[in-house]
């Protein structure tokens, strides 16, 4: 038999009442509780609706609706992650190549030119403007998209600007006193290799970000099409 609309709206409100908030979550929930409800009541079409759907519950076991929740977050964790290591690595292609050494000489030169003029409080200065862009970015996103997990999940790789600004700032004292190595300063050729992979990462986090928000944008359509 099929559900219909009002049902799978008290399924809906069914499921948000076991704390499941995420609305790609819930659509997942929704797909094999109305399977399984139908199948339930086309057996027995003298089941009452709730019955039905408190048996149909209970069938999950003790975890509920839990392992369908988890394994959800488990696939998009997986499918982000593919996706962001995928952009990542195809930055270091041939097609980018002169791009990276470019980048680390410039980024080396920067920090002989700012060695006496505060170049890291500049990276931290840079950092933090970054950071604010990011969250300001997110936050505006968040009005709707926030909703969902996949948007959640696809934007968290931009945590690691905590770990990179640590890692600056730890390093400012050796590249303010070592003794240049035939000429190099390794300390800081070192670090010019770290920033182009801080860039690198930014950009495969941006675009893992922009993905994640296209497929929200995807499900909202889907959910708003479906309570129409």
């Amino acid at each position: 038999m099929q559900l219909s609309q009002q049902q799978l709206e008290e399924i809906q409100q069914f499921v948000l009442s076991k704390g499941f908030v995420y609305l790609d979550v819930q659509m997942e929930i929704i797909d094999h509780v109305a399977s399984a409800l139908e199948e339930r009541m086309e057996a027995d079409s003298k089941l009452d609706f709730n019955k039905a759907l408190q048996e149909t519950y209970n069938s999950f076991g003790a975890l509920g609706f839990s392992t369908i929740a988890d394994a959800v977050a488990s696939g998009l964790h997986k499918k982000y992650n593919r996706f962001f290591w995928k952009t990542f690595r195809s930055f270091f292609g041939y097609k980018y190549a002169f791009l990276l050494v470019l980048g680390g000489l410039l980024a080396y030169q920067a920090q002989l030119l700012l060695i006496d003029k505060g170049w890291w409080l500049a990276v931290f200065t840079a950092t933090m403007l970054l950071e604010v862009v990011v969250t300001f970015l997110r936050k505006f996103s968040r009005e709707k998209l926030g909703q969902y997990l996949s948007f959640r999940l696809s934007g968290g790789y931009f945590a690691l600007q905590g770990t990179f600004l640590f890692a600056v700032l730890l390093s400012k004292p050796y590249i303010e006193v070592v003794d240049p190595f035939f000429g190099l300063y390794p300390a800081m050729a070192i670090l010019s290799i770290f920033l182009v992979l801080y860039v690198v990462y930014l950009l495969a986090a941006y675009k893992t970000m922009n993905f994640g928000i296209a497929e929200s944008r995807e499900l909202m359509k889907k959910h708003q099409y479906l309570n129409s």
